[in-house]
């Protein structure tokens, strides 16, 4: 659904920016919404197999405008045990970004 290319894993490895930013890309094209988001990361307790640090989110929005597709990315870095590093850390960091980015906010 998502359409991820499995080189693009293989070079940049799952948890990350650019995987992010073709989740995100693939849930628009894949639906009629003008906003999709995505995120991965690593929750913990260890690192990942490539590097990752245990507690790295990557985030990706898209959204459509009247001309054209805007997409961003931002990466969060959490500490604390693995509930700390949750979902809930993670959308709220999201939602500030993307809603600064909607309102056209800099």
């Amino acid at each position: 659904m998502l359409g991820i290319r499995k080189e693009d894993i293989r070079r940049f490895g799952l948890t990350s920016e650019e995987i992010a930013r073709e989740m995100a890309s693939g849930a628009l094209r894949a639906s009629q919404a003008r906003l999709a988001i995505s995120n991965i990361g690593v929750a913990g307790p260890d690192d990942a197999s490539d590097g990752t640090k245990s507690g790295t989110v990557y985030f990706a929005w898209i959204y459509l405008t009247e001309e054209q597709y805007i997409i961003r990315t931002a990466t969060s870095r959490f500490s604390g045990d693995r509930a700390a590093k949750g979902a809930a850390k993670a959308a709220q960091g999201a939602r500030r970004r993307i809603s600064c980015d909607l309102s056209g906010a800099r």
